[in-house]
């Protein structure tokens, strides 16, 4: 008996549960069911505990081809490179500047220096050299050689940032052809002073040798210009003195012995009177003997 009260006892228990569970589910579903009225009354949002960290201003940093964002926090461009373990060379360039105090959406930009070589050839300008030359009439110029401009090859080391030329550098010089000298010879002319003590300007002077001639035995004492011949005239070869130039005949310098036919006339020609020979007319055979033939310079003097 008392088994079978045990067994009743226990089936009530379990099925006092599960009615229980019903009523439960039962409940909860038409809760659910309830419509859900908005309500006009304020809503309280509790505060942020301490602990709860805000978003911060962000910067970016564009360098060596990469973009990476930063805290503005930072306080300026330059601790941002370095933070970033960006370094600047010589001739980068970073925008804004490194002094420049971050703002948040700034976007700092780093640009770096690139290099290139650039060659130049530069021509070099030739000297004219003048040579002075006694023996070639006053104001009258002879290219002796003619002048040639060198070369010279500079290479510049050119920096630029950004499409810009910040720095250029001449890295080598190099002379590949030297100049060549212009060689011009000209005529100066000059003075001489007569043993009376008179200046004469000669235009040039020739180097050469004086005989000496005279009329005196002859019948006809006309000359190749039709004058009269005498002292103060002298025969030379046209080619050389042109007949009607006016001279200066005297000793060489610096001949041992001084002599000076003086001022004269080219008014006579000669069979025996080639090149840079001048015969002197004097009165006599005797003075003719006498002076012989002697080393001479004539003066030619300007028109």
């Amino acid at each position: 008996m008392r088994t079978f009260m045990r067994i009743a006892w226990r089936v009530g228990c379990l099925l006092l549960a599960m009615v229980l569970v019903w009523l439960s589910m039962g409940m909860s579903a038409a809760a659910a069911e309830e419509e859900i009225v908005p309500s006009d009354e304020p809503v309280e949002v509790a505060e942020l505990a301490p602990d709860v960290t805000l978003p911060r201003d962000r910067v970016t940093l564009v360098a060596d081809g990469s973009s990476e964002e930063f805290s503005a926090e930072l306080g300026t461009v330059d601790n941002l490179l370095k933070v970033a373990g960006v370094e600047l060379g010589e001739h980068d360039i970073v925008r804004p500047s490194a002094s420049a105090e971050l703002e948040g959406g700034t976007e700092v930009v780093v640009l770096r220096a690139t290099t290139r070589t650039v060659t130049f050839s530069i021509g070099i300008p030739f000297e004219t050299e003048r040579i002075p030359n006694e023996y070639i009439p006053k104001g009258t110029e002879n290219v002796l050689r003619e002048g040639k401009a060198g070369l010279e090859v500079t290479t510049y080391t050119v920096t630029e940032v950004d499409g810009e030329i910040v720095a250029a550098t001449a890295a080598v010089v190099e002379t590949v052809r030297e100049p060549v000298s212009k060689v011009v010879e000209y005529g100066p002319g000059g003075t001489l002073v007569t043993p009376d003590g008179r200046t004469l300007e000669w235009s040039y002077k020739i180097d050469g040798t004086a005989t000496a001639y005279t009329t005196e035995n002859s019948a006809d004492k006309t000359n190749a210009t039709g004058h009269i011949a005498r002292e103060g005239t002298i025969a030379v070869d046209p080619r050389v003195i042109p007949l009607g130039s006016k001279v200066y005949v005297a000793a060489r310098e610096g001949a041992r012995r001084s002599w000076s036919y003086g001022e004269c006339v080219a008014e006579d020609t000669g069979g025996a009177i080639k090149g840079n020979i001048v015969d002197l007319y004097f009165d006599t055979f005797e003075r003719c003997v006498s002076f012989g033939r002697r080393n001479c310079t004539i003066y030619v003097f300007g028109k």
